[in-house]
């Protein structure tokens, strides 16, 4: 047994984790100008595939890397966590396992590193529909403003009475959507 695993071997306030590291994901290319819920979906798509964690859950078949984590972290599989590697330096990498006693090697010659922190993409993932729930209310209050300044505008220049405003006003009526009538059908005359 290695002297260097003594602290690990009588700590108990943590776990181990095996982690693999994350491919580096390329951007789709840019797509031609579409239209605005188009460009949307391409950007969010885009976007998808540029975070680590917005990758299919899968299964792994390349090495795993032992990691020391803290208990209270509370890490479970396919969480993603900051680890520290001699030869990436800071990365990001996928929880794979798990375990409920550490898992260390006392007779390895390398000492066991512990994550910098666990991602937390609930929260990410919430600012981001924030964003995008605000964005869109704010798409369909401009709809809104420029429908009744429209009609408005027509209103202000078609002279009540005239041809034209009843001809406005019979179109306009025939866009809204007809109502539903809920009532029971009348019983047949006999």
């Amino acid at each position: 047994m290695k002297q260097k695993h003594l602290y690990s071997l009588l700590d108990q306030s943590y776990t181990t984790i095996k982690v693999v590291f994350t491919q580096e994901q390329v951007s789709a290319p840019r797509a031609p100008q579409a239209p605005r819920q188009a460009r949307d979906a391409a950007s969010e798509a885009a976007t998808r595939a540029s975070i680590p964690w917005a990758m299919p859950e899968q299964t792994y078949h390349g090495k795993a890397y032992t990691y020391k984590v803290a208990r209270d972290v509370e890490v479970k599989v396919d969480d993603f966590v900051v680890v520290y590697s001699d030869a990436r330096g800071l990365v990001i990498a996928r929880v794979v396992e798990v375990h409920e006693t550490p898992q260390i090697d006392v007779d390895a010659s390398f000492d066991y590193k512990w994550i910098v922190q666990r991602i937390d993409r609930e929260a990410y993932q919430r600012r981001v529909d924030a964003e995008r729930v605000f964005s869109d209310s704010m798409l369909q209050v401009e709809r809104v403003r420029q429908r009744e300044s429209m009609l408005r505008g027509f209103h202000e220049n078609l002279p009540e009475g005239s041809e034209a405003r009843r001809l406005f006003d019979s179109t306009i009526q025939a866009l809204q959507a007809p109502t539903v009538d809920h009532a029971p059908p009348a019983a047949p005359a006999a």
